[in-house]
């Protein structure tokens, strides 16, 4: 998460933010941001998360797991998230950590689309801006085109 120009600490749980554009203070504005955006990507770690809200220009819940998933998590994050009636999208990296992930997710989430990154860069984080972008582009996302040139 990124620091609040209130001066609040991001960790704040009474604070969510949403992305970069949006911060919400209260629970039921919270609710409301999930319920506007229909759009949802699951990332592996807050590195991911950060990349990808450089770059995107679209309203989207981008959601870290922090690693695999317990049962439990994954409940609650079907519940919190409403991933069974929003248009989810998986990114996570081509490791053996993230491929485990992106399996769990796609038996968990059959309707969700998958990005990939190239095995090149291995990493969410490590993927050049530009890359990134075009893979958000082919997914139908609206990218700053600043990180297009």
């Amino acid at each position: 998460m990124m620091a609040l120009s209130n001066g609040s600490h991001p960790y704040n749980t009474n604070q969510i933010v949403i992305n970069k554009h949006v911060s919400c203070l209260h629970k039921e504005c919270y609710a409301m941001m999930i319920n506007e955006s229909n759009k949802v990507i699951i990332v592996e770690g807050l590195s991911d998360k950060r990349q990808i809200e450089k770059i995107i220009d679209d309203k989207v819940i981008i959601v870290c797991t922090n690693g695999t998933l317990g049962v439990e998590k994954l409940d609650e994050l079907l519940e919190t998230y409403e991933l069974d009636e929003k248009d989810v999208y998986i990114l996570v990296d081509e490791d053996p950590s993230g491929m485990k992930l992106r399996k769990q997710l796609a038996r968990e989430l059959p309707h969700a689309e998958h990005i990939y990154v190239s095995s090149e860069y291995r990493e969410v984080a490590a993927t050049p801006m530009k890359v990134l972008a075009n893979a958000l582009i082919g997914a139908r996302f609206t990218v700053n085109p600043t990180y297009l040139l």
